[in-house]
């Protein structure tokens, strides 16, 4: 008996899945289906804060910079790449 009444559940679930009823819908005509989520109150665009100041200068950075601007100075990258890695190797050792 235990074993018809397993294999009835097993079964029902399987073909349950296989169903194409709009289950929400059919179940809100008694109350149990999704409800439509109340309307959010509209707020204003908030303003992004400042940047956050640079961090304090320290020689070993500030050479770590001058030693990046020196290096792609001489494997030829334009004025704009140097202050760029000179910038990046100065910051990622301030950060360290």
């Amino acid at each position: 008996m235990l074993n018809r009444v397993a294999a009835v559940a097993v079964l029902a679930c399987l073909l349950g899945g296989c169903t194409d009823a709009n289950w929400d819908h059919s179940l809100s005509y008694i109350g149990l289906g999704e409800r439509p989520a109340p309307a959010a109150p509209v707020s204003p665009p908030t303003t992004t804060a400042p940047p956050a100041a640079m961090p304090q200068s320290d020689p070993w950075c500030e050479a770590a910079g001058k030693a990046a601007a020196q290096e792609s100075r001489e494997q030829g990258f334009d004025e704009a790449t140097q202050r760029r890695q000179a910038e990046a190797a100065r910051l990622q050792c301030l950060h360290q």
